[in-house]
């Protein structure tokens, strides 16, 4: 969670530190559709601070 919210703040692409922290937990790769998720959710985050 601490790693999500530093990666939103910091305007890092979301997806990539999602993928980073799964594959090193859990050995796979976002597909496509998670990655769509994650970016609206993201960019969701980015409208309530604004």
């Amino acid at each position: 969670t601490c790693k999500k919210l530093a990666s939103l703040a910091a305007g890092v692409r979301i997806e990539q530190v999602f993928e980073e922290t799964l594959s090193q937990k859990h050995h796979f790769r976002l597909n496509e559709t998670e990655l769509l998720k994650m970016n609206q959710y993201r960019q969701e985050e980015l409208k309530k601070k604004i």
